[in-house]
């Protein structure tokens, strides 16, 4: 039985016992399943082999979300959008999908479709890293005793969970300055005016509130970060830099479930 395939200097796409197969040229099965298809041994068995790595890959699962025969599902139902097609264009080409699948499960729990929908945005904008548990990475700039440049009040060291509740952060992305914990992508920071230490830190896409329409993208509020690294002096501060002064950085809690740790009175708001 003959197999209906295409190759290109990319990837082979096959269809073979009635599902699509697509492998990238960067996969260590390309060439000998190219050599099969060309030489026209078509032998069940033999192409089977071949496409095994595709094969273990085609189920992914984290939490409410599942990849499977070229769909993503979550609860049971087909999502679309960009990071789909990203998702599944990466399970294509054979890398691991599963930081990803991850990150849309987390994703997919963020409260505010206004906000998914937003994230996409920023997240492109300079292409963030995404952790192994499905979050993303980006940054922010701090006092050398890592309290906040505003008040000087706010502990933001090394290892620290930064929160507030999240009904406490504008959601209104019109509003460009306000209420919220800020941080920001590459683009965004300037070592003079933000304070002189600038930190890594851990967002789960579930705590994005907002993205300001300003600055192209470049920064954010959310109303939980994980502080994970000092990058001063060795940070490549590549992008556009804003150097305005911005004034919804740093309002949180220690901990969630203890709001004697708020350091301002209800009605005496910081910012």
């Amino acid at each position: 039985m003959n197999y209906p395939y295409n190759i290109t200097d990319h990837s082979i796409s096959v269809f073979f016992e009635g599902k699509l197969y697509t492998i990238s040229s960067s996969d260590g099965k390309y060439e000998p399943l190219k050599k099969l298809l060309i030489e026209g041994r078509h032998d069940r068995d033999l192409i089977d082999d071949a496409l095994n790595v595709a094969k273990k890959i085609e189920r992914v699962t984290s939490g409410d979300v599942v990849v499977c025969d070229n769909e993503v599902l979550y609860r049971g139902e087909p999502v679309h959008g960009v990071l789909v097609d990203k998702l599944l264009r990466m399970l294509d080409e054979g890398a691991d999908v599963k930081p990803w699948v991850r990150f849309l499960d987390n994703l997919m729990k963020n409260p505010s479709f206004k906000s998914r929908k937003e994230l996409y945005g920023f997240l492109e904008t300079w292409n963030a890293p995404i952790t192994s548990d499905g979050h993303f990475i980006a940054f922010k700039m701090v006092n050398r005793d890592y309290t906040d440049n505003r008040t000087g009040k706010l502990d933001n060291s090394i290892g620290r969970v930064v929160n507030m509740p999240r009904d406490a952060v504008d959601d209104d992305s019109r509003n460009t300055c306000s209420y919220g914990l800020h941080v920001c992508s590459p683009g965004y920071l300037n070592q003079t005016s933000f304070g002189p230490v600038t930190l890594a830190l851990k967002v789960n896409p579930r705590d994005v509130v907002s993205i300001p329409v300003d600055y192209n993208n470049t920064k954010m509020r959310v109303c939980q970060y994980e502080v994970v690294a000092d990058v001063s002096g060795g940070f490549d501060y590549s992008g556009e830099v804003v150097d305005e002064y911005d004034h919804d950085d740093d309002i949180y809690f220690d901990d969630a479930d203890d709001e004697n740790d708020w350091p301002y009175d209800e009605n005496d708001w910081p910012f």
